[in-house]
C-alpha cells in the first residue's frame, strides 16, 4: 500500500509525498501529519495565512513504481524536475529547500 505523508519543514514550505520507498523518521528539522486538513491547520497556524491562501498549493513528491525515482508536481499540475531524484536526495530536498 502506498501511503501519502504531509510535511512542513523548517522554512514553512509544505508537502505532500507518496510512494513506498519512504521513511519520515529521516527528515530532519520537519513537521508530519497524519492528514492533508492537519498539515493546513499548522501551515496557517506557523504563517499567518487562511486556509484559502494554501489549500492546494503544497508541492506534491510522488515515487515512480518502475523506477523509484520522485517526481516533484506543483499546485498547476506541472512536473518542475525533468530527470527525478532519489529517495536520498529527497530527504535533503525536503529537508532544506528554501523557495
Amino acid at each position: 500500500m502506498v501511503n501519502t505523508h504531509y510535511i512542513i519543514n523548517q522554512n514553512n514550505h509544505y508537502f505532500a509525498v507518496t510512494g513506498n520507498d519512504f521513511d519520515a523518521d529521516n527528515l530532519t528539522g520537519c513537521m508530519t501529519f497524519q492528514t492533508k486538513d492537519e498539515m493546513y491547520a499548522a501551515v496557517c497556524a506557523r504563517t499567518g495565512l487562511c486556509l484559502d491562501e494554501v489549500n492546494w498549493f503544497e508541492i506534491i513528491l510522488i515515487q515512480d513504481a518502475d523506477n523509484n525515482l520522485w517526481t516533484e508536481i506543483d499546485h498547476r499540475g506541472c512536473t518542475s524536475l525533468d530527470d527525478g531524484f532519489d529517495t536520498v536526495q529527497l530527504y535533503s530536498y525536503l529537508t532544506n529547500i528554501c523557495l
